[in-house]
């Protein structure tokens, strides 16, 4: 049980850490003026991986944890049980990426995914921690705390969702499908 909480504290973590990024690259292109929907997805996605692994080393390096971790107490040490150097904190950001993300490839990301679900049931570690020499540390996360990350995590997604309504009926929600750069209508939903 101790496995499965410690993995749901972690992927929590990593959910802020998403959506805090998100929110800050996108406010960052809107500043530059740069429309991302222009870029085309690879190389959007391209950008993002790239800046994330900057910035989440960037944070762990001089500050020592992400908003995420922070939130949900999760601290990243060295094996040793010592705090990570700069070398330590984007080696680890870029075996996250690499090994744990497969660089955001369709396909071998979910394969990542699940042998890193494996190797942590297994033992508490994934592979870019082990490969690394890392350990993470879980601390106790209250209630409190635990239920107001999944109802802000939990609003952020329904506003994702239903956000985007039509301006000239706005009963009609949309939801953006960029795989096939189709918009598909909820209207049969909301209109029975």
């Amino acid at each position: 049980m101790t496995k499965i909480y410690n993995l749901f504290i972690r992927i929590l973590a990593r959910a802020v850490d998403g959506v805090l990024f998100t929110f800050f690259l996108l406010a960052v292109f809107k500043l530059a003026n740069i429309d991302f929907e222009l870029l085309g997805g690879v190389v959007f996605a391209l950008v993002f991986m790239l800046a994330w692994v900057t910035l989440e080393g960037l944070l762990m390096a001089y500050v020592g944890t992400t908003p995420g971790k922070w939130l949900m107490r999760v601290e990243v040490r060295t094996i040793k049980g010592q705090s990570l150097t700069k070398a330590d904190a984007f080696r680890r950001s870029l075996g996250l990426l690499i090994i744990g993300n497969a660089f955001g490839l369709p396909y071998l990301i979910v394969v990542a995914w699940l042998a890193n679900l494996v190797k942590f049931l297994a033992s508490c570690a994934t592979f870019y921690d082990q490969w690394g020499k890392f350990k993470v540390v879980q601390n106790r996360v209250g209630a409190i705390r635990l239920v107001v990350v999944i109802v802000a995590l939990a609003v952020v997604i329904v506003v994702g969702i239903l956000g985007d309504a039509e301006p000239d009926n706005p009963r009609v929600q949309y939801i953006p499908i960029r795989a096939r750069h189709h918009i598909v209508p909820l209207d049969w939903l909301f209109n029975k």
